[in-house]
């Protein structure tokens, strides 16, 4: 391939390098193969030379080379996406867990810098649709020998290097333990059944039993050796105790081996979920269940669930690699700061991703990719980042690709049912969700980040810098002039996110319409505290598809 800058007349039948702006608010995007009229509009423009490339013989152009590539690629369960750009995507033909063969795909990394594959983490959990690897060609074209050689690496072994372990949908048995001295309840707790049932939900496992007991041995065991042996046996019981496993000889081990089952695992090294027992009676697996399995929030029993739902091992040396990536949250905030310190754990998160995009086109535009990833874990990043804990995404009800891209960095899912009544109705349905979780935070939240999910370059420390100002209003305690909104601005301009304190929260409840909480924070003039930063990104959203592909040109 031939690479330079040339005299625009000669340009004819030459690939565009780079966009270019051609006036009137148009332009003309790089890789496009040039025609007379282009030529002709950019010499009205008044370019006089152009950076082009042209395709030597036997060079495979970009889009073709990317095809191949990913299709020699895709292993069972996985189907090619959409092409162009240079780019061919992976995507899951349904939900399950994506298998890597990590040492083939890293030789493959190395054949070639003008070929470039990416993928999700191994084993990530992925649902029908998504995307799950790309194949990018860096120039326009490579040598049909360059792809030949990826294409025979690829079936040297007669395996594929990408595939999908599907998940195989299971049946569920739920048990409860309680103290011995309490009052025997009629069920598992609602909340605890709630989060279960949306949590196997996941991957395909419905919960289809349920029972409590005392938290002693020879009544759990009982359970345990009935479930066990009933013909309509669930494949999976999941165990809750009144108090934490610590020991193989604590009473929910104890119980299952005289119940005639064996324990294979108990502890493993992902935090949360360190306490977590695994064991079988018969032909059921059985999960002592981690504290944590009581928060919708993702940990180590998400991966065991996962692995058992997909059918893959769970033995010593998978639990010993859980190891690297083990640490999904980080420690509580009472392990790490004195309780008098302003820990983030009290501001609370808001992202906001239940608009309709009608601007955008016929697809989503918060699942579109910039840089490899969804729009949405862009605008999501500072939150997380920033180390607020508690971090709610309000999404519609149909769409389920939101949560599933947020839920390994903990977002919360909010299902707006009212999303068509505007931004408002967004706003109310997350604070409402925020107050119903103070219970679990064993806190009460001070303030809540509203953040919109379109807007892609906010810094982290932009919401540090908000975090900072709002603890330092707190400790001067001026009470009506405490501000009730602290927002960013950058060169005068104001932007997201907002950081409402807990004074705001009852007026933004019965916030209506589509104008979000605009109306609010001119009638709290006085007590709105504007914070310059040095971050152009608060002020960039997307709204048109133009718009992110400018936004994309500019990154790659």
């Amino acid at each position: 391939m031939k690479f330079a800058t040339v005299p625009v007349e000669e340009a004819t039948g030459a690939i565009l390098a780079h966009s270019l702006p051609i006036g009137q608010g148009r332009r003309l995007t790089k890789g496009l193969k040039l025609s007379d009229e282009h030529v002709a509009r950019l010499q009205a423009a008044g370019i006089r030379k152009v950076t082009v490339a042209r395709l030597d013989r036997g060079d495979v152009e970009e889009n073709e080379a990317a095809r191949r590539i990913a299709v020699a690629l895709a292993g069972a369960g996985l189907e090619l996406g959409a092409c162009g750009r240079g780019r061919a995507d992976l995507l899951a033909g349904q939900d399950g867990l994506l298998r890597i063969a990590r040492t083939r795909l890293l030789d493959l990394a190395r054949c070639d810098e003008r070929i470039a594959i990416a993928t999700r983490p191994a084993d990530a959990a992925v649902h029908a649709g998504m995307r799950v690897a790309t194949v990018k060609i860096i120039p326009f074209a490579v040598p049909e020998q360059a792809v030949r050689v990826i294409e025979e690496a690829i079936a040297q072994e007669g395996r594929p290097i990408l595939s999908l372990a599907p998940f195989r949908p299971l049946r569920a048995s739920l048990v409860e333990t309680f103290p011995p001295h309490a009052s025997p309840p009629q069920a598992p707790g609602d909340k605890l059944r709630e989060v279960m049932t949306s949590r196997l939900a996941r991957i395909g496992t419905r919960l289809d039993h349920l029972a409590v007991c005392r938290h002693d041995e020879a009544e759990l065991a009982e359970v345990i050796a009935s479930l066990a042996k009933r013909p309509e046996s669930a494949e999976l019981l999941l165990i809750a105790g009144a108090s934490a496993i610590v020991d193989r000889r604590d009473v929910v081990p104890a119980a299952l081996e005289r119940a005639g089952g064996r324990v294979t695992r108990l502890g493993m090294p992902v935090e949360p979920g360190n306490l977590l027992m695994l064991g079988h009676c018969g032909a059921m697996t059985v999960i002592g269940l981690p504290g944590c399995a009581r928060s919708p929030a993702r940990s180590g029993l998400d991966l065991v669930l996962e692995r058992i739902a997909a059918g893959l091992p769970l033995d010593d040396s998978t639990f010993a690699g859980f190891s690297i990536g083990g640490l999904i949250a980080p420690a509580p905030a009472s392990l790490t700061r004195p309780r008098r310190s302003h820990p983030s754990g009290r501001i609370a998160a808001l992202l906001l991703a239940a608009g309709s995009s009608r601007r955008f086109g016929p697809s989503d535009k918060l699942h579109a990719p910039l840089a490899g990833e969804p729009l949405i874990r862009h605008a999501a990043r500072p939150l997380a980042e920033a180390g607020l804990a508690w971090r709610f995404v309000v999404h519609r009800p149909d769409d389920r690709r939101a949560p599933e891209i947020l839920s390994d960095v903990s977002f919360r899912p909010v299902a707006n049912p009212a999303h068509a009544e505007g931004m408002a109705s967004s706003i109310r349905a997350g604070i409402d969700a925020l107050l119903r979780a103070e219970d679990e935070a064993g806190t009460r939240f001070e303030g809540v980040f509203v953040m919109l999910a379109d807007m892609p370059h906010v810094q982290s420390a932009t919401v540090r810098r908000l975090l900072a100002a709002h603890k330092e209003a707190l400790a001067r305690e001026s009470g009506d002039r405490t501000p009730l909104a602290f927002v960013p601005t950058y060169q005068g301009k104001r932007g997201h996110p907002v950081l409402f304190a807990r004074a705001a929260f009852g007026e933004l409840c019965a916030l209506e319409g589509d104008e979000g909480a605009r109306r609010l924070l001119g009638r709290w003039a006085p007590r709105v505290s504007e914070i310059a930063v040095d971050d152009p990104g608060i002020l960039v959203d997307i709204d048109e598809e133009a718009a992110l592909e400018r936004l994309a040109d500019r990154q790659s």
